[in-house]
């Protein structure tokens, strides 16, 4: 048997053959999809506390922090403290970040990506990286001992020139409280 359907709209207009409505199969298979992708989620979160736990215990880590970056969904930085006291900060992909400048603060060893120089800012912001100078800004806030620079892009065929100031006269560098 045929179940037909019609709306008011002449141009909107379809008739639904067997029961079987192609949009409404369409949003069930999105509504799977979104579902198996949930449990995905899940899954990997579950597996993401095992691999913390599993730090601790056999690394030493005693602190496993991660901090929401903007660069694409689900950008993390992540900030390691060992039990002997030691403190690592990566930022991944991203645009500067005050969290994750806040979350790092005292680290031992930054590394931040620094994918443009100043000449290409706008770059940049637009495509959510760095350039090196704001990457030093960030070492600054994070009052990090040393600057690890990474992730260059292959536009460039020397290391960036001299970036940033000097520290001040007790070699430190100035911490102005910026939020995003």
């Amino acid at each position: 048997h045929t179940d037909k359907v019609s709306s008011s709209s002449s141009s909107s207009s379809r008739a639904i053959e067997g029961g079987v409505d192609p949009n409404g199969k369409k949003k069930m298979m999105r509504l799977r999809r979104q579902q198996h992708q949930e449990q995905l989620v899940k899954a990997h979160l579950l597996d993401l506390a095992g691999v913390a736990k599993h730090l601790r215990r056999s690394a030493g880590i005693s602190l496993l922090k991660t901090v929401a970056v903007r660069h694409c969904k689900d950008a993390w930085a992540v900030v390691l403290e060992h039990e002997r006291g030691w403190k690592i900060a990566y930022s991944g992909d991203c645009r500067p970040c005050w969290n994750f400048a806040r979350a790092g603060r005292g680290a031992h060893v930054l590394i931040h990506e620094a994918t443009f120089d100043e000449s290409k800012m706008e770059e940049a912001v637009s495509r959510k990286h760095s350039t090196a100078s704001e990457a030093i800004h960030v070492a600054r806030q994070m009052r990090a001992d040393r600057l690890l620079l990474t992730h260059f892009s292959q536009r460039y065929p020397k290391i960036p020139g001299e970036y940033g100031g000097a520290a001040n006269d007790d070699g430190m560098f100035d911490d102005e409280e910026e939020e995003e």
